[in-house]
This record gives structure tokens, C-alpha cells and sequence, in this order.
């Protein structure tokens, strides 16, 4: 679940950036596998529920002369987490992540507004894991980082 405002700021004909600020909620499930005591594979699933504010400072690259108008974006974005459920495996608060995305340009006719599907890949740059937790799960792990693909749409005016 994501609610975002942004604001779409024309650098030039072809490059425009688009600050934006996110509220996310979501969860997250990580699995872990250990052998007990008599030999057995055990599979243990964390849970993990969180909300957090996203920013981002994405460089808008517009493909003018093609009907709808394709672009790229590209830039950081900063994940600040608000609320976290779980106890087994803390999470830092602050997670630096790269975005790219592919989208394409609707102009509405008329209405002077633009439709815009976009599929975008986030990397986290950061560990994810608080390295000062001191728990089974947090210990089993060497990294933890974050990547997720999202379709988005956007509703804006020209």
C-alpha cells in the first residue's frame, strides 16, 4: 500500500526532476533454515510489518517525438521507517536505496493531464539488518538488503 505527492519540475525540454515523498505500508517475510537437535531441516518464517516515509530525487529523461512519450528515471530515494512489528529481527530506521524506471507519458486529451504507467526497480545501498540487535536471527545473518520491482501510475497535470 503507497500513497505518494510529487511534483514534476522541468529542468529543460527533455529532463525534468521529480521530487516525491511516500507513505508505505507493507509486509515482509524472510525464512530461515536450521537443523534441531535430532537432525531435522526446522523452516522458520519472520514476519515483519512496517510503514515509513519514502523520498526520492528522481532525473526524468523524456523521449519527445513519440506518442505516448516514453522516459526513464533515475536517482536515490531515502526509506525512513516510521513503525516496525517484530521484535526477532530489528531493522535500522534509514535505508539508502538506487530506483530506475521505465514509464510512458499519456496525455489526456483536453484535459491537460498526463496518465503515466511506470515499472520501477529499487536496490538497497544499505544493510538493512541494526547491526546493535543482538537476537538469533539478526546473528544468522551476514547482510540484509532490500530490492523491489513496483508498477506504478501517476496522475499529473502537464
Amino acid at each position: 500500500f503507497r500513497r505518494v505527492l510529487f511534483r514534476s519540475l522541468p529542468i529543460g525540454n527533455v529532463i525534468s526532476i521529480r521530487p516525491g515523498l511516500s507513505y508505505v505500508y507493507g509486509n515482509m517475510n524472510i525464512y530461515f533454515t536450521e537443523r534441531n537437535t535430532s537432525g531435522a531441516l526446522v523452516r522458520t518464517r519472520v514476519d515483519i510489518k512496517n510503514s515509513s516515509l519514502d523520498i526520492s530525487l528522481p532525473l526524468i529523461l523524456h523521449f519527445k517525438g513519440k506518442k505516448p512519450i516514453p522516459y526513464l528515471a533515475l536517482g536515490p530515494s531515502l526509506k525512513y521507517t516510521l513503525s516496525q512489528s517484530n521484535d526477532l529481527l530489528p531493522l535500522k530506521r534509514s535505508l539508502v536505496m538506487a530506483n530506475g524506471a521505465f514509464g510512458l507519458d499519456f496525455p489526456i486529451s483536453r484535459s491537460g493531464m498526463v496518465i503515466s504507467p511506470e515499472l520501477k526497480f529499487c536496490a538497497g545501498l544499505t544493510d538493512m539488518r541494526d547491526l546493535n540487535a543482538n537476537t538469533n536471527y539478526s546473528n544468522a545473518l551476514g547482510a540484509l538488503k532490500r530490492q523491489e520491482f513496483t508498477f506504478n501510475i501517476y496522475l499529473r497535470k502537464k
